[in-house]
């Protein structure tokens, strides 16, 4: 066996093989970095702070995946051009997932309403929430339009940021937009950003570990 014959996983993520003995006794591979949340919680500082969208293995809206391009945008595209419906209802959202071996503690939420002045009214009650995707799911809000910065008659134009104080760890992540912005056609929103730490979902210390062969 040569090293590119064998693949190894473990705690889900791919470990880069270095070494496999002639009669496939033994292989040797580089584990790739785990990062324990107990030390991102009692180290805040020392830790940076990053877009947690990158890092999705899936997005979704409150119509499934059948959005996933729309709310893909909505957390990752440049801010030059607005997020759209495909069609109006009653209250919608945007959402993506990291993979289930992987959380993040949430230190920040940043949202950047729509230029034109006329549809900026209409997000100033969207909220931000997030939830793991095992023992407790239900959505918790960790902030709100309502926060916001008022210039004149609505909400400040550019990113609006809400610090998450105390940090949350979190595997699912969305935008709730309330019925005045989801009933009419229009600018929704420029984007969306969820910041934080990404780190190892299960903190026990111990990865299950999976050898395969590829011929």
């Amino acid at each position: 066996l040569e090293p590119q014959h064998v693949q190894i996983f473990t705690c889900g993520e791919a470990c880069r093989v270095s070494s496999v003995k002639a009669d496939g006794s033994e292989v040797t591979c580089e584990t790739p970095r785990r990062q324990d949340p107990r030390m991102v919680v009692a180290l805040p500082n020392v830790f940076r702070s990053a877009d947690l969208a990158p890092q999705a293995s899936r997005f979704y809206s409150d119509l499934g995946e059948s959005e996933a391009v729309i709310s893909r945008e909505a957390f990752t595209s440049q801010v030059n051009s607005g997020i759209y419906l495909t069609s109006t209802r009653s209250g919608c959202w945007f959402a993506f997932e990291l993979l289930p071996n992987k959380k993040a503690i949430v230190t920040s939420v940043e949202f950047f309403p729509p230029t034109d002045e006329i549809f900026r009214p209409r997000t100033r009650d969207s909220v931000f929430e997030v939830r793991n995707l095992t023992g407790d799911t239900t959505w918790k809000r960790v902030a709100s339009m309502s926060d916001a910065v008022v210039t004149g008659v609505t909400v400040a134009q550019g990113w609006n940021t809400f610090s998450v104080d105390p940090p949350i760890p979190a595997q699912a992540f969305r935008v709730r937009l309330l019925p005045d912005a989801c009933q009419k056609k229009g600018e929704l929103m420029r984007g969306v950003r969820f910041q934080g730490v990404l780190v190892d979902a299960d903190d026990d210390g111990r990865c299950p570990i999976e050898l395969r062969r590829v011929y």
